[in-house]
Parts: structure tokens; sequence; C-alpha cells
């Protein structure tokens, strides 16, 4: 005979586990005065292109990416970038939700931005940047997504106040090098715990025994608990 315990563990919020990443849909050419939203062409985290070796000006998609076993709400954004201003050159850029608040001086290196929805968005991959960039002097360098420098990287869900869930981590597109693809995993999700056997014998110092009869008569989430 065989105990079963189902024991169901949830910790942060429906975005916990999401990464942001840049990539390059080498279809597109730059143009000014448009938006680059919604033109990816992405589907699949691991399919991103994020290294480019050319002079030329390069659209760099900034998309947020969750396990393919969450249930992602995104209502908002906190997020950084670094880079080398001497080695790479930022044309234009732009958000690709419903408002944006920006430190002072973004996108300069090191500064961050804030970018929100009226309505969740709940795909595992969303668009939330765009930015044209170009390598100035033709060397290897990367632009790296960090965390907002006033608080850090995290993201927001549509829960009144809003749950926050830090950015798991940040991608990387390299001009001449390669870039960096931090692809989501699964969370930790039901754990099924076997208890074999149900009986258990005690022993007593005076050498006799008795059984104790084990079993499982519930079985609790710890969603259900504040930890």
């Amino acid at each position: 005979m065989f105990g079963l315990l189902v024991v169901s563990s949830a910790f942060g919020g429906p975005n916990a586990g999401g990464v942001i990443i840049l990539h390059q849909n080498d279809a597109l050419v730059y143009t000014d005065g448009v938006s680059f939203c919604g033109q990816a062409g992405l589907n699949v985290c691991d399919n991103a292109a994020t290294r480019a070796d050319t002079d030329e000006i390069v659209v760099l998609h900034a998309l947020a990416a969750f396990p393919g076993d969450a249930h992602p709400r995104l209502a908002g954004i906190a997020f950084g970038v670094h880079y080398d201003e001497a080695q790479i050159r930022f044309v234009d850029w732009g958000m690709c939700g419903d408002f944006e608040l920006s430190e002072s001086g973004w996108p300069a290196s090191d500064s961050g931005t804030a970018v929100t929805w009226g309505e969740a968005q709940t795909n595992h991959l969303t668009q939330f940047y765009w930015i044209a960039a170009y390598s100035y002097l033709g060397n290897p360098a990367q632009v790296v997504l960090r965390g907002h420098p006033q608080g850090g990287g995290n993201f927001a869900d549509d829960d009144i106040p809003s749950n926050l869930d830090v950015i798991a981590d940040y991608g990387a597109f390299g001009f001449y090098m390669d870039g960096e693809l931090p692809c989501p995993v699964p969370q930790p999700g039901t754990t099924t715990l076997a208890l074999v056997p149900s009986e258990i014998t005690v022993y007593q110092p005076c050498g006799s025994s008795f059984g104790i009869d084990l079993h499982v008569n519930d079985v609790y989430s710890l969603a259900a608990f504040e930890i």
C-alpha cells in the first residue's frame, strides 16, 4: 500500500521566471518615422537572432519571454540598457505599450525607462520596445539589457496594487560578436511525494515493536498559505 501526497507550490506572481531579450528581424530595413512594434517576426525565444556583422542601422526588438508553462499577465515593465557609447550609436527608438516614463537622458547607457499597458499582455513573447542602432567604429560591442537604475528590473501584473516579479535574466545583442540569449526555463510547480511504505515499524528499547498505519487524509496547496 502506498501513501501519495501532492503539494502545489506557487511562488511569485504570474510573470515569475520571465526574461527580456533583444532580437533582430533581418527582413526589416530601418526607415525614419516608422514604428517597429509588432514586427519582430519571432515566435520562439530560442530562434532569436542576437548578432549582426554590419555597419548598417539595425532594428533591435526588445521582448519579454515567459516559460511555456506560465500564464503571464504583463501590465508593466521597468528596465534599463547598457552599451559603450563610443562604439554603438542609437538613432531612433520607441515603446510598444500605452505609456512610458523614462529617466532624463534615456536611452543613454545605464539609464532606464518603464512601459505600461492598459490591458494585460498574455502572450509568452511580448514586444515592449524597439531600438535602431549601428556600430560606429566596426569593433565588437554589445547592447545589453539590464535592470532599471532605480529599483531594478521588474514585471508588473494587472492586479491593484500590482504584483511585481523580478526579471529573471537579461539578453544582449552583439555587433561583430555574439550576443546573449537567456531563454526562460519552467518554474517549480507541482511536486509529488510518494510515501513508502504506508506502515512504519517503531522499535522500543525493550525489544518489542508495534505497527503504525500512515495515511494521507488531505492535500494542501502552499498557495493557500502566506510564506
